[in-house]
């Protein structure tokens, strides 16, 4: 369990590092709306938060990658990761992060969107779509590598 808490640390961070590089764009001056896109941005994440994400996320990494563990090794696991993980500054990143993405009219269509109850119900139910389509993807996937390994 040490070693896949330990690859996981380790892609988080890595993942943090690379978002965190901004090239040349971190030295342009921000956009004149930006004060509004990080109103909206707050918004959306009060709509859809960050600790629920990370939360999937965090849920499908041991679903993926300790699938021969016992219930309590994964529930240790999780409660570690948790744990460790600090939701705080990455809804600070994720604010960031959407206020430099998306252009004001944007992130305005995005709120709209996901206030309504529909939207809601909907994004609840992309990760049992994903369940679905997920292996079927896999299985194809398979089938193409076998095929291209085994082309002329």
């Amino acid at each position: 369990m040490r070693m896949v808490f330990t690859r996981c640390s380790l892609f988080i961070c890595a993942v943090a590092l690379l978002w965190g590089l901004g090239g040349d764009a971190a030295l342009a001056a921000p956009p004149a709306d930006m004060d509004k896109r990080g109103a909206l941005a707050e918004e959306m994440l009060a709509i859809r938060p960050v600790r629920v994400q990370v939360e999937r996320a965090v849920d499908a990494y041991i679903e993926a990658a300790m699938r021969n563990k016992s219930e309590r090794d994964k529930e240790v696991f999780r409660i570690a990761m948790l744990r460790a993980l600090n939701v705080d500054a990455l809804e600070k990143i994720a604010v960031e992060a959407y206020a430099d993405t998306f252009t004001e009219a944007e992130l305005s269509a995005m709120v709209e969107y996901y206030q309504k109850p529909e939207a809601r119900s909907a994004a609840a139910k992309e990760g049992a779509l994903t369940q679905k389509i997920g292996p079927e993807i896999i299985k194809i996937l398979d089938q193409a590598a076998m095929k291209a390994r085994t082309a002329p």
